[in-house]
């Protein structure tokens, strides 16, 4: 006990003073008479204390009297005893003059000890003890030496002195005098407070019961026995004493009662007058809250322990560790193991105890094991740490037998491949789980498109592939599904094939998709033959399946067959999609009219076409179907149905490329029936709108026999004559022979001399017949040699032909090559034209596709939520697609404060978290639903999306921010807390801002517990 305990001032007994008046021994003469007055009026007085008056008398007596008078020597004394009493100024001074004087008279010594006891009462210690040490004790009486003890004793005591101040207090200990008990509490006192307990601990049981300090010492008796350990001791005497104590005194009673219980294992007894002492305390230092809640802990009572147990964690040190330590086997009892998870992860974070940090740590390895919550590879790196710092455990081949079981369960492929990335020697059950976990970190990398990424982990897979047939057989052909979307399709083949080649791998579902693939390969590569055979492969393995696979294989089947020329086997399969619509229908009933007009049966065109038209009348194909069928109609003989429809594409379908084309072909009927006016006036148009095109230089050829058939030769030679690129023959003929050999080079693959062919041709002719034709293919000449930035001069000039034939691929072009640039206005510009002009139903979904991505890039969400509505609603949509239309269709109304809009969509996207999108949109609908205070199914949300795991560490780090805010909002701080540690202990990225985050939040959290860290309220328990 550090205050010091504050008795009555002893009353101060007054030494009698011996006083030895000098006998006259002569008569004194006259003269003396007044003064001798004055001495026995001064005596007189002093003995009535009138020290005042008294020493007026004596200062008179030894002004007057002679230096050798006997009665001036006693006056002088006197006076200055008059002066000490009165406690003047100069009392010491007079005292000192007094002995300097007198050295050998025998009232010096009483001189000092009267000065000592001024001091003394004054309090000036310092002083006190100066004078009392000049004391000849041996002169003093036997009543005098107990007060000179007991004061010179307590003056030293005041003054510092304890081993001084307890000498003197010994001399009267053991004799009864009216200062031997307080010199024997503050002796025992004394000990008490130099640790000397055995001995303060026999003084003060001489007090007990006594009248000044029976109240007093019991208190230090039983700190005494507290520390000496003397626990039975405490538990007889303390309870008998704690209703006479203070509320201060009776909270500390309660304290030791309790902790004496605590030390004999009693832990409810302990617990109840621990209790007590926080009522009168009310606040209480951290090991006092941590001794409350073992005894909580020990008693059972997990609820009350881990309140205060967690009040105990909000510093950083042992007694931390073992609170946390302590905490995790609390929510182990109570089936919380998160919880205790997250407690043994804290406790096994400190350094501080050893045993402790290594059960933790073995424990919160086994419970993330349990619970497979490992968001950020804590279980492996946690049996991993356990292993290399223990070493020597008896766990540790526990320990390496789960490391290697988590392996094979882990979710967080990458950690988990990091963690067998550092492992130099790996045994076989190693090399099985490097086998199964680089699998699968490829197929998280394929999913995210990371396709390259994806190739590089499969390979990794494939060094352990003599282990597990299957996955190495899947392996084999997610290897090859990335090479084929890398565009690598020999390589593809190979994987392909190797997929095939391993015995049981035509049994996985993965089977039927190879056939489907290298079909597909094989068409793109020209191979037709090859290609088929592997679509009716794919077709045989898919018997009675629906879906757009299947009618996509059909269209495939139908188009190998059409192009060699089988069209009856085309049309069967062909109407095998018309039959059964899903996707591709339209394409499937344009291409059987076609075949159909190739086999000469034109009624039978027009009828399916009609079809077409009527049935899809949004199709992009609308135009084509309309030209073919009025070219039907006109073989047919049936010019008006003809006309109407080469009229219905002028008319109602102007940006489309059969626009010139049916103008054309309007010419051709006109001039065919005689209307050779009408005729004329067509071709003047396609020639004068559609300059260096195809069908301007076929429209020319058609004037020219129209006016020969009229006999105005003349009409012809002078409207060429004045048509730019035209007039001059040879010159005509020259821009023809130029551009030919152009075109033949890049027919032949010649780019490089190709393009400066054109180069010249351009140069040489600014309206050649054939400009067009030359910017088109000089711009795709420079794009394969890299040179975008010059191709975009020619794509551009193509561009602002209307109607031409080379404006779908034009549009597609400078939309790529402006959205590589990042420049997006520009793209989605060009891919709204393409849009318009696409007669592939690839490009229009590419279009599509553009459009919404150009217009989110620029931060147009109004654009971005309508270009994804449209691809969502389109039947060529892909699942990835769709998940992207989705997402970025939710950010934007995120963008734009339209949350319920944002949720639904985020909510779509968000049924699996393997790709960015999906795991950032799981992280939107959380959010937004905190944002509209629903914690508990944002709770539910993350708690889901911690479960299901995911690559993107980010979004993973993101939701556990969000958790901990969650629970501070619920005012569960130790949540919290225990969220954002586990972020800072695990989360492997620093320079994404989360670390920054997290360790921002947990600063914040320990500003606001600095106050409160070494208290707490017993209302809070």
């Amino acid at each position: 006990m550090n205050s010091k305990i504050h008795i009555k001032r002893l009353i101060i007994i007054t030494t009698t003073l011996i006083c030895s008046f000098y006998t006259i021994l002569a008569q004194k003469p006259e003269p003396y008479m007044m003064e001798l007055s004055d001495f026995a009026r001064g005596k007189e007085l002093f003995e009535k204390e009138k020290y005042a008056s008294a020493l007026h008398f004596f200062d008179n007596v030894v002004e007057k009297y002679d230096d050798i008078s006997g009665d001036k020597v006693e006056a002088e004394y006197l006076a200055a005893l008059s002066s000490i009493r009165l406690y003047n100024w100069d009392a010491e001074y007079r005292i000192n003059r007094f002995v300097n004087t007198h050295r050998d008279n025998p009232l010096l010594n009483e001189a000092y000890l009267e000065l000592a006891d001024h001091f003394y009462q004054s309090k000036n210690y310092r002083r006190a003890i100066k004078y009392y040490e000049l004391v000849d004790r041996l002169e003093l009486n036997d009543e005098q030496l107990p007060a000179y003890f007991f004061k010179t004793g307590y003056s030293h005591f005041m003054d510092g002195d304890r081993k001084r101040a307890m000498l003197f207090f010994s001399e009267i200990m053991d004799i009864d005098t009216e200062y031997s008990r307080p010199a024997i509490y503050y002796f025992s006192y004394i000990a008490y407070d130099e640790e000397m307990y055995r001995t303060a601990y026999d003084g003060f049981l001489r007090l007990m019961g006594d009248e000044s300090f029976g109240h007093v010492v019991p208190f230090y008796i039983v700190q005494i026995m507290y520390i000496l350990e003397d626990y039975d001791g405490i538990l007889e005497i303390a309870p008998r004493i704690i209703d006479a104590a203070g509320e201060d005194r009776k909270s500390e009673m309660y304290r030791l009662i309790g902790d004496a219980y605590f030390k004999k294992g009693d832990y409810r007894s302990a617990a109840l007058n621990l209790e007590e002492h926080l009522k009168l305390a009310k606040r209480t230092g951290r090991e006092g809250t941590y001794q409350l809640a073992f005894c909580y802990y020990k008693a059972q009572e997990n609820d009350k322990a881990i309140k205060l147990f967690q009040e105990v964690t909000k510093r950083r040190d042992e007694l931390s560790q073992n609170a946390y330590y302590l905490l995790g086997d609390c929510f182990i009892k109570k089936d919380q193991k998160k919880l205790a998870q997250a407690a043994f992860s804290s406790a096994a974070k400190m350094d501080y105890d050893r045993d402790i940090k290594e059960e933790a740590l073995f424990n919160f390895a086994k419970l993330t094991y349990e619970t497979t919550y490992s968001p950020f590879g804590e279980v492996i790196r946690s049996f991993q740490e356990y292993i290399e710092q223990f070493p020597g455990s008896e766990h540790v081949k526990e320990a390496y037998d789960y490391l290697v079981s988590a392996y094979m369960k882990v979710k967080n492929y990458k950690a988990a491949i990091q963690s067998l990335d550092r492992i130099t020697y790996k045994d076989e059950r190693l090399e099985r789980a490097n086998q199964k976990v680089a699998f699968f970190r490829g197929l998280e990398l394929y999913k995210n498109l990371d396709l390259n990424s994806a190739v590089g982990m499969f390979d990794k897979s494939l060094q352990y592939g003599k282990y597990d047939r299957e996955i190495r057989a899947k392996t084999h052909y997610w290897k090859g599904e990335s090479l084929y979307r890398l565009n690598e399709t020999d390589r593809a083949l190979e994987e392909y094939q190797e997929f095939m080649g391993i015995p049981g791998s035509s049994s996985l579902e993965e089977y039927s998709m190879v056939s489907y693939n290298m079909g597909y390969i094989h068409y793109n590569n020209g191979d037709y033959a090859e290609a088929l055979r592997w679509f009716k492969k794919y077709e045989s393995g898919s018997k009675g399946s629906t879906g757009k696979l299947i009618t996509d294989t059909y269209n495939r089947i139908a188009d190998c067959y059409y192009i060699s020329t089988d069209y009856k086997q085309a049309i069967k399969y062909y109407d095998r999609v018309i039959a059964n619509p899903a996707t591709g229908t339209d394409y499937a009933l344009f291409q059987k009219g076609f075949a159909l007009g190739l086999m000469h049966d034109q009624n039978y065109k027009t009828r399916v076409l009609t079809t077409l038209i009527n049935d899809y009348p949004n199709s992009i194909l609308i135009p084509n179907a309309l030209f073919e069928r009025g070219r039907a109609y006109v073989g047919l003989e049936n010019d008006n149905q003809g006309e109407k429809d080469f009229m219905e594409i002028i008319n109602s379908h102007q940006n489309s490329v059969f626009v010139p084309r049916a103008m054309v072909q309007l010419g051709l009927l006109y001039y065919n029936r005689g209307e050779n006016d009408k005729a004329i006036s067509r071709f003047k148009e396609v020639i004068e709108k559609f300059q260096s095109t195809p069908e301007a230089r076929n429209a020319l050829t058609g004037l020219k026999n129209t006016y020969v058939d009229i006999n105005d030769v003349e009409s012809y030679f002078a409207y060429v004559k004045n048509l730019e690129g035209y007039g001059d023959v040879s010159s005509s003929e020259r821009d023809s022979l130029l551009y030919i050999s152009g075109e033949n080079l890049y027919i032949a693959g010649n780019c490089d001399r190709a393009s400066q062919v054109f180069r010249s041709y351009l140069s040489e002719f600014k309206q050649g017949s054939f400009r067009l034709n030359a910017c088109f293919y000089l711009a795709e000449c420079l794009v394969a040699s890299g040179n975008t930035d010059e191709s975009l001069k020619y794509y551009l000039e193509v561009s602002q032909t209307p109607n031409n034939p080379f404006l779908e691929k034009t549009y597609e072009s400078l939309s790529g090559i402006y959205y590589l640039k990042e420049v997006y206005d520009s793209s989605y510009y060009y891919y709204y034209e393409l849009e318009k002009a696409a007669e592939l139903p690839g490009n229009e979904l590419k279009a599509i596709v553009g459009m919404m991505k150009s217009a989110y890039n620029m931060g147009d969400a109004e654009k971005t939520i309508i270009s994804s509505r449209v691809l969502m609603e389109s039947d060529m949509v892909t699942e990835e697609l769709a998940r992207e239309a989705s997402f970025m269709s939710a950010k934007s109304n995120y963008a734009l404060g339209n949350y319920d809009r944002a949720l639904i969509d985020f909510r779509r996207v968000a049924v699996e978290v393997t790709s960015s999108e999906g795991a950032e949109s799981k992280y939107r609908v959380a959010q937004i639903l905190v944002m509209k205070n629903n914690m508990d199914d944002a709770e539910d949300i993350i708690y889901e999306f911690i479960d299901q795991s995911t690559p993107h560490q980010y979004w993973m780090a993101r939701m556990f921010i969000l958790l901990a805010d969650i629970s501070l909002k619920k005012g569960d701080e130790f949540q919290a807390r225990a969220t954002l540690q586990s972020l800072k202990d695990y989360y492997q990225e620093e320079d994404d801002g989360i670390l920054d985050e997290v360790n921002a939040k947990l600063d914040e959290l320990n500003r606001e517990n600095e106050m409160s860290a070494d208290t707490l309220n017993i209302n809070d328990i």
